[in-house]
């Protein structure tokens, strides 16, 4: 009697194990610049990836006042926070009107996008300056700033950010600066090469 079990590796474990492999890949790329980067701006640092209509955070870095945000697995809406705004960056207007057409947006606070012509217009005008914000959108008194990270085919894979209290809101335009250059780093570092 043969007791020998034959199994055969199938493409949905394929898929599944070069997306975790591809994620970690990325968080040691991005670990020393995120460390850097919440350093300098003696801030809290994400970096988040696509989840459906959700950003997950799969890191989180420095900053003196970390405890008050989220943590590594958390979940948010891509709609009401900027590391969310940040990969929607990605799809064209129709694609982001396909992809609400018959879904709620919820409301974290009174600023929270809330319809689909509000969010194409914020993401267009995203593309246009290389990032995105949340003002209080995720939650109140807190301001967000995002940008996209890149792989080798050109492809938004993840985003960073780093977020502080609004009181600060003067420090928007320097932080996004700074944001957007740790994107390009990580991106460089995920192969990604500009035109």
């Amino acid at each position: 009697m043969d007791n020998s079990k034959i199994y055969v590796v199938g493409l949905g474990f394929v898929s599944l194990v070069s997306s975790r492999l591809g994620s970690l890949e990325l968080k040691t790329e991005a670990d020393q610049i995120l460390n850097n980067l919440a350093v300098t701006l003696n801030q809290v640092v994400f970096l988040g990836v696509e989840n459906d209509y959700d950003v997950m955070y799969l890191d989180k870095k420095g900053g003196p006042d970390e405890g008050v945000f989220c943590g590594i697995g958390f979940t948010l809406p891509l709609h009401c926070t900027g590391l969310g705004k940040a990969l929607l960056m990605q799809y064209s207007s129709d694609e982001i009107r396909r992809k609400y057409k018959n879904r709620k947006m919820i409301s974290l606070t009174p600023h929270s996008i809330t319809d689909v012509e509000t969010l194409v217009k914020a993401v267009e005008e995203n593309k246009e300056r290389g990032y995105s914000t949340d003002i209080e959108e995720n939650k109140e008194k807190v301001i967000c700033v995002s940008a996209p990270i890149y792989d080798y085919r050109n492809k938004i894979i993840a985003d960073i950010s780093t977020s502080w209290d609004i009181k600060d809101q003067h420090l928007l335009k320097i932080n996004a600066l700074a944001v957007q250059q740790a994107a390009d780093l990580i991106s460089k570092r995920m192969g990604f090469v500009e035109a």
